[in-house]
């Protein structure tokens, strides 16, 4: 299950250029970050794990298709490696751990990725603007915080 309070985004929001949220009253087209998001800007590898999974959803693919929450993990974990390649292929982890691995040129599982099942009771779960599902619609941006796990402290 996705924790809004870490992170949160809209489905695609990077073409949605000034919309809103209808529900929300708040913009599609941006990444937010909760409170907790501060704690992993001590640690850099995780809150760049966090700011990649989160352009994932952010971006999608081109049509519009959404990168969901089918599961959370490391390649090798139970709850990845039982996906389908469609499943995997539209996972915001799976995009997260091949920037991790193609960073440190290494395929072993970092400390701070947790595995655990798919995140379709996710309280974030809700509809694109187009209508379509997605799966952890929503994702917190501060940008001061993001430029923060790039540059490695707070």
């Amino acid at each position: 299950m996705g924790d809004p309070r870490i992170a949160f985004t809209f489905g695609n929001g990077f073409f949605l250029k000034g919309q809103k949220d209808p529900a929300r009253n708040i913009p599609l087209d941006r990444i937010f970050l909760g409170r907790r998001a501060f704690f992993a800007i001590s640690d850099g590898e995780f809150c760049s794990f966090i700011m990649l999974h989160e352009l994932a959803h952010f971006v999608g693919f081109i049509g519009q298709e959404v990168i969901g929450d089918n599961g959370r993990g490391w390649f090798t974990d139970p709850q990845i490696a039982q996906l389908s390649v469609d499943q995997r292929l539209h996972n915001a982890d799976s995009y997260a751990g091949f920037a991790d691995e193609c960073r440190t040129g290494s395929s072993a599982k970092p400390r701070h990725v947790k595995a655990f099942g798919s995140s379709t009771s996710d309280p974030c779960r809700g509809r694109s603007p187009s209508g379509k599902q997605t799966v952890n619609s929503l994702s917190w941006t501060a940008v001061n915080a993001f430029g923060a796990c790039f540059r490695g402290h707070p």
